[in-house]
């Protein structure tokens, strides 16, 4: 049974008690997508959103919504998918574009002003109906989610009760990190691009019609509604003011995107002052591409210079976490 985190005993921050060291475990997608192919991220969501918005059903449910910034019609709908097409097939040094990121030039660029309330609206709507079906996969899949299904969550569970584990901060809008942890809402579990509490909408229940998960879109904040850049923060590294100020002394980066835009928006970029560890295992194949994941490596010590990086899986980085937490805590 879900618990609220006032319920759990030993709820801190200080983990040790002669120091200040605190740990900060920040997932992306990879964690999630590791837990089950169920689920989606980076290009592979935004990929499922293009085709939930080329589907006539979904069309439907959206075109013609009157909402506090007027209606969704069907040519606002086009637009944001032209614009999210050319998005995609516009590659910079090949990297992987999300949706996040449009959301984030959407919010921004002149050339959307006209419809960005609307635009944003739709991006919403498309995030949660495909974040709500891929926990409802996963939910039918597993059906009871309980002691007889373990992943690497299960493995932090005591850490984050307890208070061992400060805080957790994920780029992931789904809610696999409560589900799991038992804990529906925590201000220790913080979503750098929003995501709706388990209090006001339960994991694995899928929405009849769009219109079942109106009321809760002023809930779900997107990053520039929550935080807007600072003129001077956008290129320095300092991060998203809410995020930066929850890493701990300590960060492990788990299934984690290292592109600019993340890297950038965690307060990493070029950021000396923390010791940072993270995993760059791919879910299909540990070994695989070996050369072009020492390429990666070079670019990512280019934007964390102090970073320890592992070619670890998913359960055997939380080992590490463990390993080296322990052994900062001994001295």
């Amino acid at each position: 049974m879900l618990i609220h985190e006032t319920e759990a005993i030993h709820i801190k921050y200080n983990i040790h008690a002669k120091g200040d060291l605190i740990n900060t475990l920040i997932t992306g997608a990879g964690s999630s997508i590791d837990v089950s192919s169920c689920f989606l991220g980076g290009t592979d969501l935004l990929n499922d959103i293009i085709r939930s918005l080329r589907t006539e059903k979904f069309r439907q449910q959206l075109a013609d919504r009157e909402t506090v910034h007027g209606v969704i019609s069907n040519d606002v709908i086009d637009y944001f998918l032209n614009q999210l097409l050319a998005f995609r097939e516009d590659t910079e040094n090949n990297e992987k574009r999300t949706i996040d990121e449009f959301l984030s030039q959407v919010m921004v660029y002149e050339e959307h002003g006209t419809h960005r309330d609307l635009l944003i609206q739709i991006g919403k709507y498309s995030i949660f109906h495909s974040i709500l079906t891929m926990e409802h996969d996963f939910r039918t899949e597993r059906h009871d989610c309980g002691e007889e299904f373990s992943c690497w969550i299960s493995q932090i569970k005591s850490e984050f009760r307890s208070g061992v584990l400060d805080n957790i901060i994920t780029f992931n809008y789904d809610r696999l990190l409560e589900h799991f942890l038992e804990i529906p809402a925590s201000d220790r579990i913080k979503h750098v691009y929003g995501t709706i509490s388990l209090d006001n909408w339960g994991f694995g229940e899928m929405p009849r019609d769009i219109t079942d998960i109106d009321h809760l879109l002023e809930k779900f904040k997107i990053q520039h509604e929550m935080t807007p850049y600072e003129a001077d923060s956008t290129f320095l590294g300092s991060g998203i003011s809410h995020i930066y100020y929850s890493l701990g002394n300590s960060c492990y980066l788990m299934g984690f995107g290292f592109d600019l835009f993340n890297v950038r928006n965690l307060g990493l970029l070029n950021n000396m002052n923390k010791q940072v560890y993270g995993n760059l295992f791919e879910h299909t194949g540990q070994e695989v591409n070996f050369q072009k994941k020492r390429k990666q490596s070079e670019y990512i010590r280019r934007l964390v210079p102090a970073i320890s990086l592992h070619y670890l899986s998913c359960d055997h980085f939380i080992q590490l976490m463990k390993q080296t937490r322990d052994h900062s805590g001994d001295q």
